[in-house]
């Protein structure tokens, strides 16, 4: 068992001009963030291990944290833990404390670590969450799923505990940073520049392009479009897997804002209603009939949204229909 202290963990810290019933907030769309840094390896390479220490010393723990009672109940534990993220923090005597957030919570207590934020703004594959250590001057985030969840997973049959629940790491950590780190805009030069220090002592310094707000619609959609597109795959392929040697109609809805980050869904066709509330119905209507050897691609945004086509097999060699492109007549979320 770790030692239970209260070692400080960084605060949470509201963003600002954000309403009072409005407390979950990632406060940027991933597409706005500079890009990654790729910090060396090897001086963080100790505190990796550390790391994964902490990890196996606090696994027995996550589960009371990242379930809800509700899915433990019907035995379906893995259920909505991906809206979670555990922090654990160590200090330097060894002393280590671990406490569970909203993903976007845990994105303003790593602040300084951009690529971890980027990554948290992407909502993890079905069943898993996301796990940040700091620790030894290293910030490191992982991807963890639900071991010992029960078969069936019955809906309607009561009776689920945490009992033998535990969590496993999805290989090796996602993404690592070095804790200290200061950043710096140059707005004449459009540049954002970072200087950091890594645990052996060693400095370095990067600059990055600084991002730049979409200047229409089809621009904003191709970019979140192909910011996702590596998960857009990744669910059509579990889709695919999971669907007997049939490949119904269907189509991909991409959700992208400030509030909940990135979110993908792999839908039937006829679920195409889904999209009403946006008040878009040139979306509506592309989305009602199937297009023989495309998934069509629903990106929906705060201000509108667009339909792109992606062709399956033999229809590469395709022309695929024009995209569609609507901005919302309405200001409601």
């Amino acid at each position: 068992m770790p030692d239970l202290l209260h070692v400080p963990i960084p605060p949470h810290v509201p963003p600002e001009g954000e309403p009072a019933d409005s407390p979950f907030t990632f406060g940027i769309r991933s597409i706005l963030l500079p890009e990654r840094i790729a910090f060396p390896h090897a001086p963080m390479e100790p505190a990796l291990a550390e790391h994964a220490r902490l990890l196996r010393a606090w696994g027995p723990e996550m589960p009371r944290g990242v379930t809800e009672p509700e899915f433990v109940a019907i035995h379906a534990p893995d259920h909505g833990v991906r809206n979670f993220t555990a922090v654990v923090v160590a200090d330097d005597h060894g002393r280590s404390d671990m406490r569970v957030w909203t993903r976007q919570d845990a994105s303003w207590v790593v602040r300084r670590c951009r690529g971890i934020v980027r990554q948290l703004i992407e909502e993890p594959d079905w069943g898993r969450f996301y796990a940040v250590v700091v620790a030894h001057g290293v910030a490191s985030l992982h991807v963890m799923r639900i071991t010992g969840a029960p078969p069936g997973r019955l809906v309607g049959h009561s009776g689920g505990t945490l009992e033998g629940l535990g969590v496993k790491p999805v290989g090796p950590a996602l993404v690592a940073e070095p804790w200290e780190q200061w950043h710096r805009r140059f707005l004449a030069r459009g540049v954002f520049t970072t200087w950091w220090e890594m645990p052996d002592g060693s400095r370095g310094q990067a600059d990055a392009r600084m991002a730049t707000r979409p200047r229409t619609l089809r621009e904003d959609v191709e970019r979140t479009f192909a910011a996702c597109r590596d998960r857009v795959e990744r669910e059509i392929a579990w889709h695919d897997s999971h669907a007997n040697g049939r490949k119904p109609p269907r189509f991909v809805a991409l959700h992208s804002d400030h509030k909940e980050g990135n979110r993908v869904y792999v839908m039937p066709h006829y679920a195409w209603e889904f999209v009403a509330r946006r008040r878009v119905p040139r979306l509506r209507s592309a989305l009602r009939r199937p297009v023989e050897g495309f998934d069509a691609a629903c990106v929906l945004l705060d201000r509108g949204g667009g339909v792109l086509w992606l062709p399956r097999g033999r229809a590469r060699d395709v022309a695929a229909p024009r995209p569609v492109f609507e901005l919302r007549t309405d200001c409601e979320n």
